[in-house]
């Protein structure tokens, strides 16, 4: 694993960015042996089925609010001391990183962090299946996205 930089452990699992088919800003999932890229439709799916949607948006919008284009500590600190289950701190800091990258690519996309909230709010507040979300965006023009943020609020 090239350019491999953690950012969250607990127990045995790790995630971490390093290189992947495009960039350096590929999210894995370590645990022992096995090692995997992630992709939106697992933690989708994983959101999908928690209690409480608004309460887990109200957390989502505050990391939200908290990204820029490099990893804060305290943020992952912030989602620990959320206090929840493993899956659910993971798919947080998974969400996060995902926005840290997509904020650090300088140039490649003109939607930055609100491609993942996009992705969240269907999920979460709209039932879209995740399959549908995690796949939502592809193909679609930058400028028809970023009108459908806008006019969500974000």
């Amino acid at each position: 694993m090239r350019n491999k930089r953690g950012v969250w452990w607990k127990g045995n699992v790790q995630l971490v960015y390093a290189e992947g088919r495009f960039d350096d800003w590929c999210i894995y999932r370590i645990q022992g042996r096995d090692i995997r890229a992630l992709r939106d439709v697992e933690y989708f799916t994983s959101l999908a089925a928690w209690d409480e949607p608004d309460v887990a948006y109200e957390r989502f919008v505050d990391i939200y609010e908290r990204t820029t284009g490099e990893i804060d500590f305290t943020v992952v600190k912030l989602i620990s001391g959320f206090r929840l289950p493993l899956e659910q701190e993971e798919v947080y800091v998974t969400l996060y990183m995902g926005m840290v990258a997509e904020e650090a690519k300088t140039g490649s996309t003109r939607l930055g962090k609100r491609i993942k909230r996009l992705g969240v709010h269907q999920v979460l507040l709209e039932r879209l299946e995740p399959e549908m979300a995690a796949n939502f965006s592809r193909g679609k023009p930058w400028y028809e996205l970023a009108y459908l943020c806008q006019s969500k609020g974000f």
